[in-house]
């Protein structure tokens, strides 16, 4: 996944040839590294300080965050402005995976919602703060830079029509899903999983660890 941020961001810019674009590609690229890294670090501390243990899940959703959160802006951002990124990107995704599982009851065991929506919007925000206009134009000026709040409100009515877009179309489909009785199968399939049942094979093959009472 890292590897393919380089070309997700990196390769945003269709171009690499010339001295400009060889500069915003390099730069695109920087910024998506040091966002993850920072968001995987600052994940690895939190898990530590939460659950005092180095929680790999936490650190994954941390480097994911983070890259997520560089994507509005990678190539408007100075390299620090990646860090910033990453940090805070990994807050919004860890934020939303806390809220979802212990407060909304939302089940998603992927974290696939809170990596792409928190650190999406954390990004959306940032790069309206801290967008560079001499690397991407007087349109990426931020707020730090000078400019004033008019990109920042165009990023929140942006964030807002994704959000009813995404809720929208999603409450149709899995409506009408829960409608025809397709939406979950039976709790009994559900607790046993559905490798064999839907997919034709186990999932895994080791031990699930249950023991012979009688040994």
């Amino acid at each position: 996944m890292w590897f393919g941020f380089f070309a997700f961001n990196g390769g945003s810019t269709y171009a690499i040839a010339g001295e400009e674009a060889f500069k915003m590609t390099g730069r695109a690229v920087v910024v998506t590294t040091l966002g993850g890294a920072t968001g995987s670090c600052t994940l690895l501390a939190l898990s530590y300080m939460l659950e005092g243990t180095w929680d790999l899940g936490f650190v994954i959703n941390g480097l994911l965050g983070g890259m997520v959160a560089t994507c509005s802006g990678a190539n408007a951002l100075e390299p620090w402005g990646g860090v910033v990124m990453g940090f805070f990107g990994a807050l919004a995704t860890q934020g939303q995976v806390a809220l979802f599982e212990n407060v909304l009851f939302i089940d998603d065991p992927i974290c696939a919602s809170a990596v792409h929506f928190g650190a999406g919007a954390a990004g959306m925000i940032g790069v309206a703060l801290l967008g560079n206009p001499d690397y991407a134009g007087e349109d990426f000026t931020g707020l730090f830079y000078g400019g004033g709040a008019e990109f920042l409100g165009y990023q929140f009515m942006g964030m807002a029509a994704y959000t009813g877009w995404a809720f929208g179309t999603s409450a149709i489909m899995f409506g009408l899903l829960s409608a025809m009785g397709w939406f979950r199968v039976d709790e009994a399939e559900e607790d046993s999983g559905m490798d064999v049942s839907h997919h034709g094979g186990k999932a895994y093959t080791m031990d699930d660890g249950k023991t012979d009472e009688s040994a």
